[in-house]
């Protein structure tokens, strides 16, 4: 039986690797053309296949996990490009403070972190009751 032209490049990327790194180690260094097949459409079981015939018994939940892992690790180290059309600034509102706009989940993780002084709020809306 002849083997599949991924089992062999797996092989052939393995090879070249020192045996006694982690299964993760040996993934990662075949995570392109693990995403290459799996942007072909083939199905996770033939992966998995492949590669237990090019040696490397891994479960399936192992596999989904890391290449989820170093997708997201991908997707971290590339720039994010700027909208073509940024969204037209906020209307000035009467509110003495400034307005934050939310678009992004850093946006909500740094209001979630910042420090509000509730006191001087309590000055602010009782100067603004005897301003009117």
């Amino acid at each position: 039986m002849t083997e599949s032209r991924s089992v062999a490049r797996f092989r052939a990327v393995l090879a070249e690797l020192d045996p006694r790194i982690s299964l993760a180690a040996r993934l990662r260094a075949i995570f392109p053309q693990l995403e290459e097949l799996a942007a072909s459409g083939l199905p996770m079981a033939a992966i998995l296949s492949d590669l237990s015939a090019a040696g490397l018994d891994v479960q399936p939940d192992t596999l989904t996990k890391t290449l989820y892992r170093w997708r997201k690790r991908k997707r971290g180290a590339m720039p994010v490009p700027a909208p073509a059309n940024p969204a037209p600034p906020a209307p000035d509102r009467e509110t003495p403070h400034k307005t934050q706009r939310i678009e992004t989940p850093g946006d909500l993780r740094n209001i979630r972190n910042m420090h509000v002084d509730l006191e001087a709020l309590r000055r602010e809306g009782q100067a603004l009751r005897k301003g009117k």
